[in-house]
């Protein structure tokens, strides 16, 4: 028998600190022992971090956030401890999060107005920031809308009670697992589900913030797993039919789902597809398979079911412990593909990263799960505010309304990673009532753009002194397929990557790099296809993302096609500008170089070329060529839409400096005056410049 597995990730949950400085102690840590941040011996690290710079093996880095007492700047600190690259500029505590070594990170808790190292932990999003976020709130206080008289079953690992956001509830319950007559959670995660769905919000101080979508709502609840969170697909199927039969059931959820990806023509997934036949609307999680396609499996496969992946929320302050930067695709949910071409999956996308909600057996406790798991109630619930204004709609008139009222993100249309886009609770509520009405997301466009082989894309965008509360985001999708790196015979690929592997970076105005995607090896990653930035703005001014092809084996620099998604602030959609025309002569208007190691071994040369037009305006899609050294290979980038790309090489630590020559520039219509030349920093004549090692 196959086994169907819940589809949620852990991840961490920790107290927002008190003050800059000091940070409070969780309240369930109190006497018990357990690792807190906390800076015991007075060295200025959190005692976390020490812990894990003991495990951990040399050269590797580690994420960390440092307050100061401001008397030192980033580059003191980096004539202090070396290069590194900063992730975030964190005002409120005069500091900054990066990626440092565990020497930089000794070296740096010497130094004099350093006040805190700690390890970068998570800090979870909650249900109050997701549920405005995504329009829910708008619905209930503008429309009236809680979900009363529709009816939500859950199948999943029970159901605990006692909690304060499900103990109102008449509970109507069903065990496929033990067959007890009293609903009961051994495992946490159906409790978890179900308040997201359903919670009334209704118990101490912390229920009004974490209850459920749609508080009102009515509970049907399956235990089809085990207190291991796995199942037997015919018990699924025992409980999807037990659902079904019931004529007071409206909307059937299920967060879970086979290992293994499907094509809609297993018995799990008739089963679903069945069960909306029968007059419900089966809402289902894509999966936490990841995101290369093809990945969605049963019953999330389900031609009829609702198919529902997982993003991110925007809107929580910086300071709260709900911060979450910006809305991204979640790197974990499930893709379609060419299996779903007729019928494309997913079918929405949903908050489903951090989601804090009931902790089972605890009565009033909460704990932060992320997964498709998580996005998938939040639907369901959302599903339900819809019913209770149309009572009549059938499963083809709710994912109708669930796909014309979304936010578009991702390549126009209904595609195999964002599905018909972000839901849009307020849309779809107001829909139903005969009404208009739509949530206001961040600002966001979609780019289609390509790295030639060995090459940069860069892509510019403005931020004002208004747009800085919002965060900024971007997901990057690549072209290409998955490639086998080492195959056995009898056994398959045994390992493999994303081909062409892509990175990113997000640079600020300043120049420094804020956040850096280097999957496969990064965090929040994948099988390497999607590459996931995230930032909180601090300063007004030009950000640029830079998309470039990994130099190394096996990749070797190849390039190609992606898709990008920028969030930005304010609310509302916003166009970019289109590029002035061109004059009909260019030139090297700025020649920059940088370093940064990448081992004990290696370090990377990097060359920036910025391309001016005539007139000195900044001149997109041109083709740069470039030389490292006498001998070097010659390189090529494409200037994005603010006239600028990178080069790259790598070098051996025995090697001091390289000196970079620009060959070339190449654009239709377009003459390279080599003469005019010329870099305003004056580090080099605009043609060639020495890049030292760091």
């Amino acid at each position: 028998m196959r086994r169907v597995v819940l589809v949620c990730t852990l991840a961490l949950s920790l107290a927002v600190p008190s003050t800059a400085v000091r940070a409070a102690p969780r309240p369930d840590d109190a006497g018990s022992g357990r690792a807190r941040l906390a800076d015991a011996d007075g060295d200025r690290l959190d005692d976390v971090l020490e812990r894990r710079l003991r495990k951990a093996e040399q050269g590797g880095r580690h994420a960390v956030v440092v307050a100061t007492d401001g008397s030192v700047t980033l580059a003191g600190v980096r004539r202090s401890i070396g290069p590194f690259s900063v992730s975030r500029r964190l005002g409120i505590v005069n500091g900054f999060s990066a990626h440092l070594t565990d020497g930089q990170i000794r070296r740096l808790a010497s130094t004099p107005g350093i006040v805190r190292i700690d390890h970068d932990a998570k800090v979870v999003i909650t249900m109050d920031a997701a549920r405005s976020d995504y329009g829910v709130e708008a619905a209930r206080s503008g429309l009236g809308l809680t979900g009363t008289g529709v009816n939500v079953c859950i199948l999943d690992t029970g159901v605990d009670p006692g909690h304060e956001q499900l103990d109102s509830k008449s509970i109507v319950w069903s065990d496929f697992i033990e067959g007890s007559a009293t609903p009961y959670d051994d495992h946490g995660h159906g409790t978890h589900v179900a308040s997201i769905a359903v919670g009334d919000g209704v118990g101490g101080s912390l229920a009004a913030r974490f209850g459920g979508v749609a508080p009102a709502a009515g509970l049907f609840a399956g235990k089809v797993l085990d207190a291991e969170g796995s199942g037997d697909e015919s018990g699924i199927i025992a409980g999807i039919e037990w659902c079904a039969a019931d004529p007071d059931v409206a909307i059937i959820s299920m967060s879970l789902g086979t290992m293994l990806p499907s094509d809609g023509s297993d018995v799990l997934s008739l089963a679903a597809n069945a069960a909306v036949a029968d007059g419900k609307i089966v809402v289902v999680a894509a999966g936490n398979s990841g995101d290369a396609p093809d990945t969605i499996g049963a019953p999330g496969a389900a031609a009829d079911a609702i198919t529902v992946g997982a993003t991110s929320e925007w809107s929580a302050p910086h300071a709260a412990a709900n911060h979450s930067d910006g809305i991204f695709l979640a790197y974990f949910s499930s893709r379609g593909g060419e299996t779903f071409a007729g019928d494309m999956k997913p079918d929405i996308v949903a908050p489903g990263v951090t989601i804090k909600a009931a902790n089972a057996n605890t009565a009033s406790g909460y704990i932060v799960h992320s997964g498709t798991s998580m996005a998938t109630p939040f639907a369901a619930g959302s599903i339900a505010l819809a019913l209770q204004a149309a009572p009549g709609w059938s499963s083809d008139q709710v994912e109708g309304a669930l796909e014309a009222t979304a936010e578009d993100f991702g390549p126009p249309g209904k595609d195999q990673d964002w599905g018909a886009g972000l839901l849009d609770v307020l849309a779809l509520a107001a829909e139903a009532e005969g009404q208009a009405g739509s949530t206001s997301f961040p600002r966001h466009v979609h780019v289609s753009g390509a790295v030639p082989d060995g090459g940069d894309w860069t892509y510019p965008f403005d931020l004002a002194s208004a747009d800085l509360a919002v965060p900024i985001a971007v997901s990057i999708v690549s072209g290409g397929e998955w490639a086998c790196q080492l195959e056995i015979p009898g056994f398959g690929c045994l390992d493999g990557q994303w081909s062409p592997d892509l990175d990113a970076e997000l640079v600020d105005p300043d120049g420094d790099p804020i956040a850096l995607s280097q999957c496969m090896d990064g965090v929040e990653c994948g099988s390497g296809r999607q590459e996931t930035l995230h930032a909180m703005p601090t300063v007004a001014g030009t950000y640029e993302i830079h998309v470039y092809a990994y130099v190394g084996a096996p990749n070797d620099g190849t390039g190609g096609s992606f898709e990008l998604d920028l969030s930005t602030g304010p609310a509302g959609d916003e166009a970019p500008p289109p590029p002035p025309p061109p004059p009909t002569s260019m030139h090297v208007g700025d020649l920059d170089r940088s370093s940064v190691n990448i081992s004990s071994t290696r370090w990377r040369a990097r060359a920036r070329i910025r391309v001016h037009a005539g007139g000195h305006s900044l001149l997109p899609g041109v083709v740069v060529r470039g030389r490292f050294g006498p001998n070097g290979a010659t390189l090529t980038c494409t200037t994005g839409s603010g006239g600028a790309c990178t080069l790259r090489r790598d070098l051996k630590r025995s090697r001091a400096r390289i000196v970079f020559v620009v060959l070339g520039l190449s654009k239709t219509t377009y003459a390279y005056a080599a003469s005019s030349n010329h870099d305003p920093d004056g580090d080099s004549d605009g043609t060639r410049i020495t890049v030292t090692r760091p």
